[in-house]
């Protein structure tokens, strides 16, 4: 087994090919998913960090994979949102939610971050702590008005409830949810946000 690693998981293409061009992760595993590895120099020190992307279908597998192969320090998930009901909240933004309920409102896990005293929350755009909702429908431009009025929650996406619902306690303890706010698809062709999602990354990794 691999240790000291560090993963990073996306279901989001743009955001996996602009972490793998900007970070230098180099391809390790093409199955079902896809498995990079980049191997960070700190102080002398060499770190194991993987990417792992996936679709939505086959994220269980993706995680099982890395929980069999690698010992994992600290599990981040980055993906996008809709924004809901924050008005604190703007395209762009960075949130942090602590809280996710799944799409029966039945359900919800919780994550108490610890860590946050040092970070300048202004200069990365970054919303600590908030409520994400787990979708069962496909989310669009078209529909995000009617979730809007039916929904109360401050984001809402297709993956997050379902990832952490893969994870034990102890695993969960160990994770940071990031996700970057959007507002229409075509936001996700735009720059503006990957040089600060990295950095993000890169702080909390």
């Amino acid at each position: 087994m691999n240790l000291n690693t560090k993963a990073i998981f996306t279901t989001d293409e743009f955001i996996k090919s602009k972490l793998v061009e900007k970070l230098g992760f180099k391809r390790e595993v093409s199955t079902n998913f896809e498995l990079f590895i980049w191997k960070r120099e700190i102080e002398e020190v060499i770190e194991n960090i993987i990417l792992i992307f996936s679709s939505n279908p086959n994220m269980q597998e993706s995680v099982n994979y890395v929980k069999e192969n690698y010992l994992i320090e600290k599990f981040l998930l980055v993906w996008n949102s809709f924004i809901v009901r924050n008005q604190d909240l703007e395209v762009g933004d960075i949130m942090i939610p602590n809280s996710f309920l799944d799409s029966t409102w039945e359900k919800a896990l919780f994550i108490d971050y610890a860590v946050w005293e040092n970070y300048d929350l202004n200069k990365f755009w970054l919303i600590l702590n908030g409520v994400s909702m787990e979708s069962n429908i496909d989310l669009n431009i078209e529909n995000i008005q009617e979730i809007r009025e039916n929904y109360v929650c401050d984001i809402i996406d297709n993956d997050s409830y379902k990832f952490l619902s893969f994870l034990n306690v102890e695993e969960m303890e160990k994770s940071v949810v990031i996700r970057v706010c959007i507002e229409i698809w075509t936001e996700r062709n735009n720059n503006m946000f990957i040089d600060n999602l990295s950095n993000i990354i890169e702080i909390m990794i």
